[in-house]
Order: structure tokens, then C-alpha cells, then sequence
């Protein structure tokens, strides 16, 4: 591992207050709702490149970026500078982002399972089998942890002992990521946004992305406010989360989660860039080029966009 400042000298000292679950909170905003991400032209403060595998998915709890790398393991890593903590090996494949929340990580695993984990050592506290894989990242509010599984279902689960609360069947096999806000469960599933009662699992509604699909376990659903926002192999749509309607749509090829703030929407594209999209109308503040093949993941916290690319480096932008 390999970490480096801007190359000024300048001490960070202020860590993030937490990102602790994928996209920040189950609403998977990608940072505090009201986070002021940088909308102005930015400056690198440190990456950081893990053993050369990519980056793929990134949570930040208080002053720890956790990081999944594609070989497997679980990297946690200083905010201020990006020094290596500790790292985990895992039992398995991890495809999505871990929770963190009050003291436990919440992972799914490929052999079909979710583990609840001690933050500060990793041992197990629970497991929960599907019987089939688990790669979508779980979100956890309200005491429940809600994820999809492999066997296409969605499950609500009490998040203490992981026994199940609801579950429900989906139209298509594959596990969807949930994001929760205000008692509704919205994820995507083979082309479609659905809205669903957080209580009990029951439709709410659904749209049709008919500028092309989500890309699965790489671009999901970010919630803000009145407003859904969803990636997709063509763009970003803008969705009113009561009814589902689509409010802009921004053209571009997503590769990486939305990361949404009152100011702005971070996406990360297939060729390497990052842009900052306004919430309002999905017109670009600015644009960041990476110089990598792919970004994998965007996270803001205390104002500084962290991002992580297809060839293992992790960028921290801040505003000039």
C-alpha cells in the first residue's frame, strides 16, 4: 500500500464525523444530507493504491474510510492521510459495500449469507442464510437491517440477532440494494425503480428506466429529500420519491453509486471522470478527470468527495 499527500505539506487534522454504511445512510446518499460537498474546482489531498487491486467499494466511520478490495479483504485506513489502520482477510467474495453502524459491520458474503461483525476486532455476532449468494450491500435503520437476496427475495431483518421481520418476493431473480427513507424501501431491479412500505414490503410504485438499465451491484439508488436519483448505463434520472415521476435526466455512461448533497450530485463515469451535477435541474458544476480506466465509488463527507478507481487508487478532493 502506497499513501501520498497533494504534495504541499499540509496537515489534515479534521476527520469525518462517518459514511458508516454503502452510499453513507440507508437512503444511500453518499454523504450527510446536509453535506456541502465541493462545488468548485478541487484538489487532490491524498491516494492511496492497495496492493494493486480496485478500490470497489468505500464507507467512512468517524475517522476510518473502510475500504473492499477486490482480493477479498477489508482495509481501514486514517481519513487524515490514508495510512493503513488494519486489513481483514475474508472467508468468500465480497461484492458490495459493508454497514457500519454502532459498533458492528453488516456484510454480505457470495456463499449466501449476511454476518454481523464487531467493528473493532471482526468477530461474528450473527449470520442470516438465503441459500443463495448475497451481494448487494445492506441498509440498516431503525433497528432493521433490509437486503436482497440471490433468491429473490427482499428481507427485513432485526439488526441485533438478524432474525427475519418480512420478506418478499421480487419479479426476477438477483439481489437488489435497498435504500430507505421515510418508511419506504426503494431499490432497482431488471430495469425498474420500485417504492415499497418499509413496514410490511407492499408495493408503493414502480418506473421504467427506458434510457438503459442500472448497472447491477455498481450504480444504485440514492434518495435525498423529495427526490430519487438512480444511475444508469445512459445517465442520471431524477425521480419524485411519491409518485415516481422523472423531474432531469443528466447523459452520461455511470459507472460509479451517486453520492447526493443539498448542493450537489457526484457521479463518476466509465472513462474516468467525476462530475458534479446540480440537484435542482442536473446541469454541471465541474468535472474531474482521474486519468483512470474506471471510478468505482464516490463518498462526501466534511466536505472532501472521496473516490476510488478501477486500478486501486482512492482520491480525496476538497475545494480550491
Amino acid at each position: 500500500m502506497r499513501a501520498t499527500d497533494d504534495g504541499t505539506g499540509t496537515e489534515r487534522t479534521a476527520g469525518p464525523t462517518g459514511a458508516p454504511m454503502f452510499r453513507y445512510t440507508p437512503a444511500r446518499t453518499g454523504g450527510p444530507p446536509d453535506a456541502t460537498g465541493p462545488t468548485d474546482s478541487v484538489t487532490e489531498q491524498w491516494a492511496v493504491e492497495i496492493d494493486e487491486n480496485p478500490a470497489e467499494w468505500l464507507v467512512v466511520d468517524d475517522d476510518t474510510v473502510y475500504v473492499v478490495s477486490h482480493d477479498n479483504a477489508i482495509y481501514a485506513l486514517a481519513a487524515s492521510d490514508g495510512s493503513e489502520q488494519w486489513s481483514v482477510a475474508v472467508d468468500g467474495r465480497i461484492a458490495s459495500s459493508p454497514a457500519v453502524v454502532d459498533g458492528t459491520v453488516y456484510v454480505g458474503r457470495g456463499g449466501g449469507n449476511l454476518c454481523a461483525l464487531t467493528a473493532n476486532d471482526g468477530t461474528e455476532q450473527w449470520r442470516f442464510d438465503t441459500g443463495a449468494y448475497v451481494t448487494p450491500s445492506p441498509a440498516v435503520g431503525d433497528g432493521i437491517v433490509y437486503v436482497g437476496g440471490g433468491d429473490g427475495l427482499l428481507y427485513a431483518l432485526d439488526a441485533t440477532d438478524g432474525t427475519e421481520q418480512w420478506s418478499r418476493e421480487l419479479r426476477y431473480l438477483g439481489g437488489p440494494t435497498p435504500a430507505v427513507a421515510d418508511e419506504t424501501v426503494y431499490f432497482k431491479l431488471s430495469g425498474e425503480v420500485w417504492a415499497v412500505d418499509a413496514a410490511d414490503g407492499t408495493d408503493r410504485w414502480t418506473f421504467d428506466l427506458d434510457r438503459g438499465v442500472l448497472r447491477s451491484g455498481i450504480s444504485e439508488l440514492a434518495v435525498l429529500d423529495d427526490t430519487v436519483y438512480a444511475g444508469t448505463g445512459h445517465g442520471v434520472y431524477a425521480l419524485a420519491a411519491s409518485d415516481g415521476t422523472e423531474r432531469w435526466f443528466f447523459e452520461t455512461d455511470v459507472g460509479s453509486p451517486l453520492a447526493v448533497t443539498t448542493n450537489a450530485v457526484y457521479v463518476g463515469d466509465m472513462e474516468g471522470t467525476v462530475y458534479a451535477l446540480d440537484p435542482r435541474n442536473g446541469t454541471e458544476h465541474w468535472r474531474f478527470e482521474t486519468g483512470d480506466r474506471w471510478v468505482w465509488s464516490t463518498v462526501v463527507v466534511d466536505e472532501t468527495l472521496y473516490i476510488g478507481t478501477s486500478n486501486g487508487t482512492v482520491y480525496a478532493l476538497t475545494e480550491q
